[in-house]
């Protein structure tokens, strides 16, 4: 199940925090708010905290494993591929192709940007 469901984990967070969110602000519209309602206000808005300190947390895991794993593998492919005293061929199999190795360029830069991104989005949710 964790498994499965690992991808939809960010889109579930982030819609269980929109859905939170409004309904917090339709509770804050009501003029009056007794000491039940004080409570119940409370209570969601330590929710919302709740569901962005776990956004937060997917997201520096993303950074950590996914993203920094995977921009090494490619680069270290395509150093190997550059060197001039390789020891093994298999890269150089890969390698035969010349757009193959464009494409593992774009996939390096594509990377550099989701790091970066990531990296914002996550500084963005802990303010």
């Amino acid at each position: 199940g964790i498994i499965l469901l690992g991808p939809a984990t960010p889109a579930l967070l982030l819609n269980a925090h929109q859905i939170e969110k409004e309904n917090l602000n339709k509770l804050m519209k009501v003029e009056s708010l007794m000491n039940s309602k004080l409570d119940e206000v409370t209570k969601r808005k330590r929710y919302l905290h709740l569901v962005r300190k776990k956004l937060l947390l997917y997201k520096q895991v993303e950074l950590v494993t996914e993203i920094s794993i995977q921009l090494t593998v490619q680069t270290i492919m395509l150093l190997l591929n550059r060197t001039t005293t390789s020891t093994t061929t298999g890269l150089q199999e890969v390698f035969r192709n010349d757009d193959l190795e464009w494409k593992i360029v774009l996939s390096v830069c594509w990377s550099f940007m989701t790091t970066l991104t990531t990296f914002l989005k996550i500084k963005t949710l802990e303010k």
